[in-house]
């Protein structure tokens, strides 16, 4: 990532709209954290601007150099990636099931929470796994979908993909995380149409009715939450998943900030949302660093990512920033990797809709 910004400068000597947002961006956050020096630390700014000039990279060689990226080999690299993520996940189950919870090159380290259905695959935990994964297929799908001229449906899954989609299925059903069974139900709103909607009642009918003899952990916690969660209280969302806490919490708390204090504006310093112990408290965070920096700051965010990765606000790019990431992009591995696969979608969408897919990126041909 520290190569990015020479990177940038060779592929691309012309200022970009993205660059230009990118260091406004870097400035507000700059300036903002200054208004606070006791928390004030130089090298959090740098983390964050290594991650920025990676996505604002990526994006500018992407549209300057041509043929960079083909669409074959993009959807070929999303499949690759996915069933890598699958693949690790079945050998981390079965590692588990015969007793080895410690094995550092398939990134088994001996955590608590290790079960046969519950493994973090490539990822820190489960639902860091669950999101990409999630956001790869959806891209995989997206990305066919330029390739042949018409929607995916799941009649085309079944008799093209089937292997594909099931062992997809399996590892996010049962790698252990409600977030990637949220991410599924997400997901499934690709495939609505007027026909899926009178299937939707039967295979959710189903899916319950498997749950009610199988005792499925990662789905009753999805659906104890979305009730809990429809019901807006705070404290009994905390009781009922700690986890899916710190996703929803930020979100309720900016929805009831005062704007009329500065600090919405322009933040109260880094890690103010922090407790003592270096842990966040519930009661102060917010999405998108808005504790951190403020709301001018989050603004200069959310236009950096419409102008790199996602290409429509009323999109399912969107739902996913809203719902799986807390509408936040902080200094995480996998949201910034997610935001890499949305701008590989909005390249090849812009192409597609302005009819400049070359013949021979939609060959279907290996």
């Amino acid at each position: 990532m520290a190569l990015c910004p020479f990177l940038l400068l060779s592929f691309h000597k012309n200022i970009s709209k993205p660059l230009i947002i990118a260091l406004l961006y870097l400035l507000a956050i700059y300036i903002c954290a200054l208004q606070h020096p006791a928390q004030f630390r130089m090298t959090t700014i740098i983390y964050t601007a290594l991650y920025v000039f990676l996505l604002v990279t990526f994006t500018t060689i992407l549209y300057s150099e041509e043929n960079v990226l083909t669409l074959n080999f993009a959807i070929k690299l999303l499949n690759r990636l996915i069933w890598i993520y699958i693949l690790v996940v079945i050998a981390q189950q079965l590692f588990i099931l015969i007793g080895i919870r410690h094995f550092t090159p398939l990134n088994l380290g001996g955590d608590s929470y290790l079960e046969v259905n519950r493994v973090p695959g490539l990822s820190l935990e489960p639902s860091h796994s669950g999101r990409i994964m999630c956001v790869a297929f959806y891209a995989w799908l997206k990305l066919n979908e330029f390739q042949k001229g018409v929607k995916i449906d799941i009649h085309y899954l079944w008799a093209y993909e089937r292997r594909f989609v099931l062992a997809f299925l399996y590892a996010m059903l049962f790698m252990g995380s409600a977030t990637a069974v949220l991410a599924l139900i997400l997901l499934s709103f690709y495939f609505i149409n007027r026909r899926s909607l009178l299937i939707l009642p039967i295979v959710l009918i189903v899916v319950l009715f498997i749950n009610e003899r199988v005792e499925f952990k990662a789905l009753n916690r999805t659906i104890k939450m979305i009730a809990v969660v429809s019901e807006g209280d705070k404290k009994s969302i905390g009781k009922t998943d700690g986890s899916a806490a710190y996703r929803i919490y930020p979100i309720i708390n900016t929805i009831e900030s005062d704007i009329s204090k500065k600090e919405f504006w322009i933040g109260n310093g880094i890690d103010s949302a922090k407790n003592k112990l270096g842990l966040i408290d519930l009661r102060k965070s917010k999405i998108g660093n808005i504790n951190d920096y403020g709301f001018i700051c989050y603004t200069l965010l959310l236009l950096l990512i419409y102008s790199c990765a996602i290409y429509r606000f009323f999109s399912l790019e969107t739902l996913f920033f809203v719902i799986l990431m807390s509408c936040t992009l902080a200094n995480v591995y996998y949201s910034w990797g997610i935001m890499i696969i949305f701008t590989i979608i909005r390249y090849f969408q812009i192409k597609y809709e302005c009819g400049n897919l070359r013949i021979e990126e939609c060959d279907e041909t290996e």
